[in-house]
């Protein structure tokens, strides 16, 4: 078994070694090997240092735990790299604790607890500040322990990389996961990141507990969130009713929002096509805007690898994180017109003097956020 050091961050790791389970193409491909470590992640992870760091100054005594560790990329960087006070990783391989005790040592660290136990067992029998839910795949076995572990005012951050069921292309598949229908539609990434935060809501409102979005982003292959908790019955009330369904036309574009959880919806678009439906899903903001502006100064007292990539994202992330919901593309708005797409800055501000209001979005490169129906846009798009 070869193994190498790779450097991420202050955190030193011993991993396998990487060409063991890279594809062609250039992707590290898990199930080719018993213990991954994906460098593509390097972004997610560095987004969710500055998350945990900004929540732990906030937090004195922030305990945080990583049940499904794996070599401790991230748990090990929350106990280096933040003011967490202890942090315990686990996973039930023997390969994984051996690799996590290695990488304790060899980064000296005394904060950091490791154990073997089962992840839903750890999250129903302790409590912990933080929770950090990075599986192959998808969270949702591990949502409802979880939400038991998570305490009063913590932060919930998951991973999902089963994007195919959550963007349509695995409609029963998403049924069984997330009891939800998805829809292969434009916005089908912000479509599926909703689903995956529609559910962890439902889930969470069970056990009377409020979760509210702290930031999320699609990256590559995969979502990534973060929610804050609190428990409180009026609270999760209150999160119950930012959730709903989309109304989708695949002739003209139009979507039309439906709130509740057992709204009636539209059959027809004005246009006379028939509406297909995708939810129940978050129709609420996607981030705090002050949780990320704090992830931004706090970028800025780092030195990241990536740090000029993860200061335009969250750029994004903050002008979007309070606009509406389900952007439009550019490209295909102007395929159907029979057009040239205009720079994206000339249609924004067009619509803005017309008192709408409109952002990009970080999930599409020609993805537009705005209120405007689909012909205002396309007006805008005719100049």
């Amino acid at each position: 078994m070869r193994t190498q050091i790779v450097r991420e961050g202050l955190v030193q790791l011993e991993i396998l070694e990487l060409e063991g389970y890279q594809a062609p193409g250039g992707d590290f491909v898990p199930s080719r090997t018993p213990l991954c470590y994906n460098p593509h992640m390097e972004l997610s992870r560095d987004l969710s240092v500055l998350a945990c760091a900004v929540f732990a100054r906030s937090r004195p005594g922030c305990t945080v735990c990583d049940p499904l560790a794996g070599v401790g990329a991230r748990g090990l960087r929350y106990a280096k790299e933040t003011e967490a006070r202890w942090v315990v990783l686990s996973d039930r391989s023997s390969l994984a604790q051996e690799f996590l005790r290695g990488n304790v040592k060899l980064n000296g660290l005394s904060n950091v607890e490791i154990c073997g136990q089962d992840a839903n067992a750890l999250l129903h029998t302790r409590k912990f500040d933080l929770i950090d839910l990075d599986p192959f795949g998808s969270p949702a076995p591990f949502l409802d322990a979880a939400c038991r572990s998570l305490r009063n005012g913590g932060l919930l951050m998951m991973t999902a990389t089963d994007l195919a069921p959550l963007c349509g292309k695995g409609e029963r598949a998403c049924a069984r996961k997330y009891s939800a229908r998805p829809l292969r539609t434009e916005y089908c990434k912000e479509l599926g990141m909703r689903i995956l935060m529609g559910f962890a809501v439902r889930t969470a409102a069970k056990l009377n507990l409020s979760l509210r979005p702290a930031f999320c982003h699609a990256t590559r292959h995969y979502f990534r969130v973060a929610m804050f908790g609190k428990r409180s019955r009026r609270e999760t009330d209150q999160a119950l009713r930012e959730m709903g369904f989309v109304s989708h036309c695949f002739n003209c574009c139009e979507r039309k929002i439906s709130r509740g959880l057992v709204p009636r919806l539209p059959e027809n678009c004005e246009c006379g096509a028939r509406m297909e439906h995708a939810g129940p899903l978050w129709l609420g903001p996607l981030g705090d805007p002050i949780f990320l502006s704090q992830m931004r100064e706090e970028l800025d007292r780092r030195d990241f690898r990536l740090r000029a990539e993860e200061r335009r994202l969250l750029q994004l992330l903050l002008e979007e994180c309070e606009a509406p919901p389900f952007h439009f593309s550019l490209h295909l708005l102007c395929s159907k017109l029979r057009s040239s797409s205009p720079k994206m800055e000339r249609v924004i501000e067009g619509l803005r003097r017309r008192g709408f209001k409109a952002v990009r979005t970080h999930f599409s490169p020609d993805g537009l956020k705005t209120d405007a129906p689909v012909r205002a846009i396309e007006e805008e798009l005719k100049r």
